[in-house]
């Protein structure tokens, strides 16, 4: 079960925030459009998210605004003013960020940073998965004022804009479910904008970055065609031939490793272009039917 750290017990009150939410379900995705976007301005702003709805939170935005005056030391050394600026998510009830880390200069903890994932990313197993808290899409350290910038980084960094976050979460079974948060971050890297998220109710299956009401990874088979992977090799049988029937396949960043037209009922294609997830995408002139597949190479 999920350790309800941030139960909302006057979850009904929020009844009227949820009339904002523009929600979708199709093909195992559950989509929720922010209208309007939620906008969390560097003055110390908080955005919490429940993805699946369940009256707990599953993420945690914060944007911080920080800053200390200058002083003297007992030696007489002076340290001058000093601004930090950081945006951050943290996860709860055990869910985790696609990211980075990095060890801390005492090298007994770690920095975390979300990646900033692309429109037709996979969110799946095979990321690096950080569940730690204070996660930073984007900080920036300055002295005296802010032209003065003395430190700046994160994947999201400097602006960024219609980019994802890649997130896992788990439900009230301890089901694993994975969907992405999509995000702006602008005003020199000191707003962050909240668009819209998605998740995949179907347990452990991945999903794409920027996948709504039509799952790109779903299992509605409109051409009768089953496909199926073993080792670097995809098997792709047809009932029938469908005039100018496709095949796409594609890497876990969206990119197009190869099309080729299917004139027989059975077709092995063999890759050599890495382990991992690939997207099967057959197509004709009427039909069409998309499969994520696992090569072992």
């Amino acid at each position: 079960m999920k350790n309800h750290k941030f139960n909302k017990s006057d979850y009904a009150a929020m009844a009227g925030i949820f009339l904002l939410l523009n929600i979708g379900i199709n093909a195992g995705v559950v989509y929720t459009n922010i209208d309007p976007d939620t906008t969390i301005f560097n003055n110390n702003g908080i955005y919490q998210l429940d993805i699946d709805a369940d009256a707990d939170v599953d993420f945690t935005f914060f944007n911080n605004n920080i800053s200390s005056p200058g002083f003297y030391t007992y030696s007489s050394n002076y340290y001058p003013p000093h601004f930090k600026q950081e945006i951050f998510i943290t996860p709860f009830a055990g869910g985790s960020v696609a990211g980075s880390k990095s060890n801390t200069f005492s090298f007994s903890d770690f920095y975390y940073f979300p990646f900033a994932l692309i429109s037709g990313n996979f969110v799946e197993p095979f990321m690096m998965w950080q569940n730690g808290n204070d996660q930073q899409l984007i900080y920036q350290s300055a002295i005296f004022d802010w032209s003065n910038v003395i430190a700046e980084g994160g994947n999201w960094e400097p602006e960024t804009t219609n980019h994802f976050v890649g997130i896992r979460f788990n439900d009230d079974q301890d089901s694993l479910h994975y969907g992405w948060i999509r995000c702006d971050i602008t005003g020199d890297g000191q707003i962050l904008i909240i668009k819209d998220y998605a998740y995949e109710t179907t347990p452990n299956k991945p999903i794409i970055a920027g996948d709504t009401l039509m799952s790109n990874i779903g299992e509605v088979n409109t051409i009768n065609a089953n496909i199926y992977s073993t080792a670097n090799n995809i098997s792709i049988q047809l009932a029938i031939i469908n005039p100018n029937t496709i095949v796409q396949v594609f890497d876990i960043s969206g990119k197009l490793i190869l099309t080729k037209t299917l004139t027989n009922l059975n077709t092995k294609i063999s890759l050599n272009t890495g382990t991992g997830l690939y997207l099967v995408k057959l197509k004709s002139e009427t039909y069409s039917f998309e499969k994520t597949v696992f090569l072992n190479m």
